[in-house]
């Protein structure tokens, strides 16, 4: 059974929001929607969507910035479907340690992933990485300042013989 479920994100150090981070919110809803998050402030964590279905992740009227962690995606996206990503910034931290950084939205295991008037910039790995399978749309979206700016399919394993 599934429900339609919208809820507000407001990270800290702002306030106001239902919940203070995107995990937090998809914990609260599950995976299975339809569902809608509005984000707001900026969000410093790596989003992960495994299995999730009919996810919707918008920046709210003040804007949102979801920064991922140093040498780590600040999307993944594995086995997901319907997924939207509209107006928001996604950026990640440069790596330092020589592990590569991470990409912005890494997609991947037949997931499909739409995106729409999005700022994704400063990821050492790649903006968007697609693999085994995934599929995006991307629409009105600026890629800056990444090691491949684009949608770039990235090499999976070699398919099983039948």
């Amino acid at each position: 059974m599934t429900h339609a479920a919208t809820v507000t994100v407001t990270c800290p150090p702002a306030t106001g929001g239902t919940y203070t981070s995107i995990n937090e919110a998809l914990n609260a809803i599950g995976p299975i929607g339809p569902s809608t998050i509005i984000a707001t402030g900026t969000c410093n964590e790596n989003v992960s969507l495994n299995g999730a279905v009919s996810i919707t992740i918008v920046a709210g009227a003040a804007g949102a910035t979801i920064a991922g962690p140093l040498d780590g995606d600040t999307f993944d996206i594995s086995g997901s479907q319907n997924i939207v990503f509209r107006n928001l910034e996604i950026t990640n931290t440069f790596s330092t340690t020589g592990l590569g950084g991470g990409d912005g939205v890494l997609i991947a295991e037949d997931s499909d992933v739409q995106i729409f008037s999005c700022n994704i910039h400063d990821n050492q790995a790649g903006g968007v990485g697609v693999n085994r399978n995934s599929t995006v749309f991307i629409r009105g979206t600026t890629m800056t300042r990444c090691s491949s700016e684009g949608a770039v399919p990235q090499p999976g394993p070699a398919p099983h013989p039948s």
